[in-house]
Parts: structure tokens; C-alpha cells; sequence
């Protein structure tokens, strides 16, 4: 065999037939062993305190899907001589504008109407700024106030509704709005009012669904029950009277039902999916949005109008709405349930240290003093 041969069968033997193993030596002494086994502790104590524990690090966490939906109840009957609404019944399709919100509601609960508005000419409002004139040389026919009703005729006439005041004449819809709230909110029985919250919430990854009506609820339960924070059972009720909810705010509320309001409903889901899933259940807290002590721009009130034939006349109702805007949040938090493969992976790092010591005790002993 020559020289080159035998070279090149001692490279292939060496790396064929040769076997690496690990030699593990045990060390007998009394700083390596504390400080080897203060490792071996810290490491346990980290997985177990900090992972496992605190962090919950063995759970896999999801994000939720929600939908809500609010459907009011409750009829109001005003007979009010003083102004132009007269003897009238209020329901649901008349205070709730519009019909339906996206995760809200409104609730008209004060109004200031002018009924009967034809296209005509009459006196602008006294309480337009540049409306008051002296002579016609003050109106500028055509012109448009910002603020105003309609476009000036040129026109200087006497006001019915201040005396001593003439004020420009106007082409727009009359008469104008006359805008002076009654002393009391018209909708006097708006507090008892009803409102029904339906709050659905589904965790994809999970494929569970869960409800604000809870399983153990009937038709006889939701038609009596009213929502009550210190109740074991009437906390989940979803039915909540608006009055109380006014309450639950903790805010002054003496005249939001006068001049309205925002106020926040926030539902939040606390769920750990470890447990029962029965035990995901949502809690309602209640907030006033807007601040009434503002000097400017309170409360919340906007403008809508009906408009309808009669005989051949185009005529509308204009309604000014003061009332109360409902804002509903839903808050899921990020629900969790055991992973088992972050589990396992876990508490095979702890296991590991105890192979490692069986491993140590079959191969051969070496003190060292």
C-alpha cells in the first residue's frame, strides 16, 4: 500500500469510524456546587415566577370581533298650551334620531319646534346679529347673513317680537325660529325610558362566542329586569333605565335633560379562556363626555325638519332637538387559553438540569480539592 493510499485511508477511518462523546466531570466543591446550583435555581425561579406566572407565558392570547345594537323603549305624553306642540304621545320613533347609529344612540329629551313654515317673506329674527336696521338703505336686497333665515328683500320692518327693534325683511322659510327653551325639559318621563343593549363577541381563533344576554336568561328575566351594579344577578341585566344610568355617572346631571349631552357606555369583557368559559362576562361602566361647566358651546342640540303637502301649499315642521348622545364602547381584553406547546417547551428547560445530574452520575468521578 503506498504512501498516498494509507494517507487517505486514515482520513476516511478517522471521520467514519471514529465516535465523539462528551466527557462530564463532577466537580466536589463546596463554591462550584452552591454557585451551580444558584444558576440551576434562578433559571427555575425565572420560568416558573416570571414566565409561568406573571407573564403567563404558556398562553396564547386573541383578539375579538364585537358588535353592538341598542333598541329603546318608553312613551312620554306632553300637553304643553304655552307652545306650538300641544297635546301629543311620544315614543321610541319619535325621540330616538336617527333610527339607528353605528355603536350609538341619541334621545331627544327638549325641543324647541316651529310648526306650519311656509316660503314667503316675514322679519328675520331679532337675535341675528346685522339683522337690525333703521331705514331700507340698512338691507341690502339679495343679501344672505351667515347666520341668518333667508335672503334680505331690502326691506326695513318693525319686529312683533322685540318692541322698539326693526330688523331686516327676509324670503325664507317663515316664520322664523323662535328659539326660547321651556323652563322644563319637554320629555319629562325621558329618565324612565329604557334602553337595551345587545353586545355579541366571538374569538376567531377560539371559535367561542359569547353575549352580554347570558345563557341563563329568560324572556320572563328580560322583561322585568333593570340593570343594578350591586345586585349578584341584576348586574348583567343589559336593560338599563336612563335615569339610572345618569346616576352611575357620578356627574352633574341636573340639565342635561334641559340643554342634552354626551355620555359614554363602556362594556368591557375580562376573559380567561384557563377557565369555564361561563365566566367571561361583561361589566358596564358609565361616563358624562361633555363638560356642562364649559362658558361656551354646551350640552348637544342639532336641527331636522318634516316637510308635507297641504292642499297646495309646501309646508314644515322645524324641530331644534336637545337631548342626550349615547356613545357605546366594547372592550375585550386579549383573551388567553393554555398553549401547549409553550408549556411543554417550559418545562422541558427545567427538566433538562435533572437529566443533566442523572447523566453525570453514570460516567466516571473526579475530585478536586
Amino acid at each position: 500500500m503506498g504512501v498516498k493510499t494509507q494517507a487517505a485511508w486514515k482520513v476516511f477511518s478517522s471521520n467514519v469510524f471514529d465516535y465523539e462523546t462528551q466527557k462530564v466531570v463532577q466537580i466536589n466543591s463546596l463554591k462550584i456546587g452552591i454557585t451551580y446550583r444558584l444558576i440551576q435555581l434562578g433559571i427555575v425561579l425565572y420560568v416558573a415566577v416570571w414566565v409561568m406566572y406573571y407573564e403567563k407565558g404558556y398562553q396564547a392570547f386573541d383578539e375579538a370581533v364585537s358588535g353592538v345594537t341598542a333598541k329603546l323603549k318608553g312613551v312620554a305624553y306632553t300637553n304643553l298650551t304655552d307652545t306650538n306642540i300641544g297635546a301629543t304621545v311620544w315614543d321610541a320613533a319619535d325621540y330616538v334620531i336617527p333610527p339607528q347609529q353605528r355603536s350609538a344612540f341619541f334621545v331627544m329629551t327638549n325641543l324647541v319646534m316651529t310648526p306650519g313654515q311656509t316660503l314667503r317673506t316675514c322679519e328675520e329674527s331679532h337675535d341675528i346679529a346685522g339683522n337690525d336696521c333703521t331705514s331700507d338703505k340698512d338691507c341690502n336686497s339679495g343679501n344672505i347673513v351667515m347666520l341668518g333665515s333667508g335672503v334680505q328683500t331690502g326691506r326695513c320692518v318693525a319686529s312683533t317680537r322685540k318692541a322698539n327693534l326693526s330688523v331686516c325683511e327676509i324670503y325664507g322659510w317663515c316664520p322664523t325660529e323662535y328659539d326660547v327653551l321651556p323652563k322644563d325639559f319637554i320629555l319629562a318621563n325621558a329618565p324612565n325610558f329604557t334602553v337595551m343593549l345587545k353586545n355579541s363577541i366571538e374569538f376567531p381563533r377560539y371559535h367561542i362566542k359569547r353575549r352580554n344576554i347570558l345563557g341563563w336568561m329568560d324572556k320572563k328575566f328580560l322583561s322585568n329586569c333593570r340593570y343594578n351594579p350591586n345586585s349578584e344577578k341584576m348586574k348583567y341585566c343589559p336593560i338599563f333605565r336612563l335615569g339610572d344610568i345618569m346616576e352611575y355617572t357620578e356627574a352633574e346631571h341636573k340639565h342635561i335633560w334641559n340643554k342634552g349631552g354626551m355620555v359614554s357606555i363602556h362594556i368591557e369583557w375580562n376573559c380567561d379562556l384557563d377557565y369555564n368559559e361561563e365566566q367571561c362576562l361583561p361589566k358596564y361602566i358609565f361616563r358624562r363626555l361633555d363638560d356642562f361647566d364649559s362658558p361656551v358651546g354646551k350640552g348637544w342640540n342639532f336641527r331636522f325638519s318634516h316637510h308635507y303637502m297641504e292642499g297646495n301649499v309646501h309646508k314644515r315642521n322645524l324641530v331644534k332637538a336637545y337631548g342626550i348622545q349615547f356613545f357605546i364602547t366594547v372592550y375585550v381584553c386579549p383573551p388567553t387559553m393554555r398553549n401547549h406547546k409553550v408549556l411543554a417547551a417550559n418545562v422541558a428547560i427545567v427538566h433538562r438540569f435533572d437529566t443533566a445530574d442523572a447523566y453525570s452520575s453514570a460516567v466516571s468521578k473526579i475530585g478536586i480539592s
